[in-house]
């Protein structure tokens, strides 16, 4: 096989492992139940592990050098971005309380809200990135 359609595996297996991941782990929440969520994290570690050998294996190269600075860049003003909100959302917390208790529902629409916020908010810094470099 060509190493274009190793690379195209490799993808293929990194959003279905994602994909995975997620649903197993919103299952988890769904259900209070932290086994499955411990079970879900060791085999996205396991599955981690096995991708990285499959990728050496085949020596697929993932990036160049500037589509790696680029989503460095990316994921550095993303995390500053969302550091100084909690940052923000702490300090006024503080003073004025947003919800003494939070229910288990809630928390994980919570965690869940933040997670597609920063992936959009990744993938947003990235396109302009792209375009400025």
């Amino acid at each position: 096989m060509t190493n274009l359609i190793y690379e195209k595996k490799s993808k293929m297996f990194t959003i279905l492992g994602l994909i995975i991941v997620t649903i197993g782990i919103n299952i988890a929440l769904q259900l209070k139940n932290i086994s499955i969520a411990i079970i879900t994290m060791v085999m996205a570690a396991i599955g981690v592990v096995v991708l990285l050998n499959y990728r050496k294996k085949h020596k697929i190269i993932e990036k160049d050098e500037r589509a790696k600075r680029i989503s460095q860049m990316a994921g550095n003003s993303t995390f500053v971005l969302f550091y100084f909100g909690f940052l923000l959302i702490g300090t006024i917390n503080v003073f004025y309380p947003l919800e003494k208790t939070m229910s288990a529902h809630t928390l994980a629409s919570i965690i869940g809200g933040i997670g597609l916020a920063m992936i959009f908010c990744f993938l947003i810094f990235y396109s302009y990135y792209k375009q400025k470099y």
